[in-house]
């Protein structure tokens, strides 16, 4: 049985250091083509010094076409504080959160291009959905997952 998830979104843009863009967004179960994206809040992790902008909600794709025309990908999350860190700042009332893990051919990659060295996926996860390309991280738990666990889904 396939897990259901609520229908919401949002989407978060990085602003690094070295002045590139990156973008999380939580699971959209649909998309309204005629808002668009747009920034909707902001936060500076004083952790790493990175800028975090929360935006509209939208698909893994439109979220990633967007940081892209900013210049940037979908996050990557090298680290268990980072994952805390956008879950404390940005899962507000429990949203999913998209990130820029997805499944490239058989391989799960960063969007960025950066090498894999920390994950967080839940129990028996990613699964062996073909569909299910893309990745956020769980806001609310949700049957086996628990918040901050990563889900692989569809667009």
């Amino acid at each position: 049985m396939k897990k259901q998830y609520p229908v919401f979104a949002i989407s978060v843009v990085i602003l690094m250091i070295s002045g590139i863009f990156c973008t999380i967004g939580s699971v959209s179960g649909q998309s309204n083509p005629n808002i668009g994206l747009q920034v909707i809040d902001t936060h500076v992790n004083p952790e790493t010094g990175n800028t975090y902008h929360l935006l509209s909600s939208d698909s893994w794709d439109e979220s990633q076409t967007f940081a892209e025309g900013l210049g940037g990908n979908l996050v990557t999350i090298n680290d268990a504080d980072e994952n805390a860190w956008i879950i404390e700042h940005f899962s507000q009332e429990g949203k999913h959160i998209w990130i820029g893990m997805y499944l490239d051919d058989e391989n799960w990659e960063w969007a960025s291009g950066e090498q894999t060295f920390w994950e967080n996926w839940g129990t028996d996860q990613p699964s062996e959905d073909v569909d299910e390309k893309y990745s956020h991280i769980i806001g609310t738990e949700v049957g086996d997952f628990e918040v901050g666990e990563w889900n692989n889904i569809d667009n």
